[in-house]
């Protein structure tokens, strides 16, 4: 057979079946479908890293709570100053805590937002200042400073 035998071929089978063909056509299209989606996540997330400058020379370290079925826990502030006093080889040590905050005025009730508590030098490791304002500083870490947010 020639292949345009076999093209004509597929053609006569193709009109003489067209439920067939709907249902190929779209079990082939959900398939490509979800297969680049998946590469699409898959790249952004494990290979491209965090949209950062240098993002491949930023690491997350936590610890791990073996009395928990060694799930991943976060550090302790007490651990973090010690790990940042004593780490030689790190350009850099930042820290972060996702909390939800109430926040108010003197006029009316409390409002609930999501956020997070983050070491002054964060922003400065990662190679991103702020739009507008001043960015932290290592003064609004002190106990007693005044609450500072951006």
């Amino acid at each position: 057979m020639t292949l345009f035998e076999d093209v004509r071929y597929g053609l006569r089978t193709w009109a003489s079946n067209p439920g067939f063909v709907v249902v190929a056509i779209t079990a082939l299209a959900l398939g490509i479908g979800a297969n680049a989606t998946v590469f699409a996540i898959t790249n952004g997330v494990l290979f491209k890293g965090l949209p950062f400058v240098d993002n491949d020379r930023i690491m997350y370290l936590s610890t791990k709570n073996l009395n928990r079925g060694a799930r991943r826990a976060g550090v302790s502030y007490p651990d973090f100053r010690d790990w940042k006093a004593q780490a030689k080889s790190f350009t850099g040590m930042g820290s972060y805590d996702f909390q939800a905050f109430n926040v108010a005025d003197k006029t009316g009730t409390p409002d609930h937002y999501f956020g997070s508590r983050m070491a002054s030098n964060n922003f400065q490791l990662i190679g991103q200042k702020p739009v507008l304002g001043r960015d932290f500083i290592p003064s609004d870490e002190q106990p007693g400073a005044a609450p500072v947010a951006i």
